[in-house]
């Protein structure tokens, strides 16, 4: 279901409101948050089409090396995991 969003002006700020929560932007930084706005929403955009297409968050967030330096290792498949194991499997 889409969002309903309620917008609310006063004299110093405008008051946006959707089902994620309530937001209140100070007119003079209006633009400069609606621009905000406009870029994250299609870099998000952007992030869904990737997950979609079967890129893995992994990557798209660059997290191997945080993993790698926290002694963690990433396998893509049992198999890969399993050629790392020594002796049998419990």
């Amino acid at each position: 279901m889409p969002a309903v969003e309620t917008r609310l002006t006063s004299a110093a700020c405008n008051f946006i409101a959707d089902d994620d929560g309530v937001v209140v932007v100070p007119k003079a930084r209006a633009a400069a948050v609606a621009e905000a706005a406009s870029r994250r929403e299609a870099k998000e955009a952007a992030t869904r089409e990737r997950l979609r297409q079967g890129e893995l968050g992994l990557d798209i967030y660059g997290m191997r090396d945080t993993l790698a330096k926290a002694g963690l290792q990433y396998f893509e498949d049992e198999t890969a995991y399993a050629a790392t194991q020594v002796g049998p499997r419990k």
